[in-house]
């Protein structure tokens, strides 16, 4: 066999193992980190993710302020990462799997000006139960009227994890 044949046909070989190692990795990691919670691909907001941002811009009226727009990929991410907590049992800003609410934003290609707000819940039933305890503590009433923030993504998910529900609220500022 010539030289260059020879190297022709390790190069071959060497590249479809990276290939299939890669491919390899991939599979497992998307069943790794799968949440068991559905995020629709077309980011369909559920009834009770609906129903918050009205009670939120419900809120914000009664404040003198604009409603906020839904933001069809922040309530992706905010879903997400609802998901996450209840998948892996914490209750936390900081996502152990995603990091902060600004690095899953970013991570997500979405553009803003005003800085991210998040809001986390966890163990309420409905979406009014969820709304009065924000609006009853004074760093998340003051992201829901934050009059700098233009757009919001809701996440709701239940059944799992210590809480049963989690909640996140995800808030940006767009120009």
């Amino acid at each position: 066999m010539h030289q260059s044949e020879l190297h022709r046909r390790r190069s071959l070989f060497s590249a479809s193992v990276v290939f299939l190692t890669l491919l390899f990795v991939f599979q497992f990691q998307q069943s790794v980190f799968a949440s068991k919670y559905p995020i629709p691909k077309n980011h369909q907001l559920n009834e009770y993710e609906k129903e918050v941002i009205r009670l939120v811009n419900e809120e914000r009226k009664k404040n003198g302020l604009k409603p906020l727009k839904t933001h069809q990929d922040l309530s992706f991410v905010a879903r997400k990462k609802s998901a996450d907590m209840c998948d892996n049992n914490y209750f936390n800003h900081d996502s152990p799997t995603y990091g902060s609410p600004e690095q899953m934003v970013n991570d997500h290609g979405i553009s803003y000006y005003h800085g991210v707000g998040e809001n986390i819940a966890e163990g309420y039933q409905t979406p009014a139960e969820t709304i009065n305890a924000w609006m009853n503590s004074e760093g998340h009433r003051r992201n829901i009227l934050d009059p700098d923030y233009t757009h919001i993504g809701v996440g709701y998910v239940d059944g799992g994890g210590t809480y049963g529900t989690y909640w996140t609220q995800q808030f940006i500022g767009i120009p």
